[in-house]
């Protein structure tokens, strides 16, 4: 599970969303040592640009890219392409590892901005 709160301002309450990956949310296409293509299941651009951008600055990837398999199949194609000292599947998991934490990292800077809710009124029957 991956926690998340969300602070909806226009309503002044929290959003607690625990986001489940599915099973078999990567599957490998092709495989060897340093170079890999994955199926991502149930993702799309938003990942992928990610992926692309957080990979692209790891000294050891020498190639990364990611293409949408169809328009009306939620899934990506992902391809990885690495030096000696890292697999594909290293490099995956570290990117994805990355994305994580920059997301924490985001969540609590927008919490620290963010006042917390003023408590609701006392509604006890007169």
């Amino acid at each position: 599970d991956f926690p998340l709160s969300f602070f909806l301002a226009e309503r002044d309450t929290m959003l607690d969303v625990k986001i489940q990956p599915p099973e078999n949310a990567v599957e490998v296409v092709a495989d060897s040592a340093h170079a890999a293509t994955f199926i991502l299941h149930d993702e799309d651009h938003t990942i992928g640009n990610l992926l692309c951008d957080v990979l692209s600055e790891h000294p050891l990837v020498d190639y990364v890219g990611y293409s949408i398999v169809h328009p009306t199949q939620p899934k990506i194609q992902v391809r990885i392409q690495t030096r000696e000292g890292l697999t594909a599947s290293e490099a995956l998991k570290e990117g994805l590892q990355m994305i994580q934490q920059y997301a924490h990292r985001l969540k609590e800077m927008y919490t620290a901005t963010i006042p917390a809710p003023a408590p609701a009124p006392d509604s006890a029957p007169q």
